[in-house]
């Protein structure tokens, strides 16, 4: 038999919002918290439906619903969890970068100061 891919998930938090002034404090509590777990690879703060997102890798899904119901879930400020399986990745590129295209773009709107 060949060696066994790392089965990988996408998990959506909601964070519990106690008063507006405290909720970004929460968020980043929560997020800071998942990127200390080892088969957390991904973390990020967003605006939307979900307020924190991460990936996790895995050997199979039985490890993935075991961390996300008795880890992810006990994370205090963790309101709820929607769980993706990700059977199939098109692209995936671990540092984020802007692309080419769009720096050339902002680089071309620019207009060098002139000293006289």
């Amino acid at each position: 038999m060949g060696a066994c891919l790392p089965q990988k998930s996408h998990v959506a938090l909601r964070i519990f919002q106690n008063a507006q002034f405290a909720i970004v404090y929460r968020i980043l509590e929560v997020a800071k918290k998942m990127a200390e777990f080892d088969n957390v690879s991904y973390v990020a703060c967003g605006i939307g439906e979900s307020d924190v997102s991460i990936q996790i890798v895995a050997k199979d899904t039985a490890e993935i619903y075991q961390f996300v119901t008795a880890v992810v879930r006990k994370v205090p400020g963790v309101r709820k969890t929607t769980t993706s399986i990700v059977p199939l990745i098109i692209k995936d590129v671990y540092q984020w970068r802007v692309p080419e295209r769009i720096v050339r773009q902002i680089s071309e709107k620019e207009v060098p100061a002139t000293t006289d």
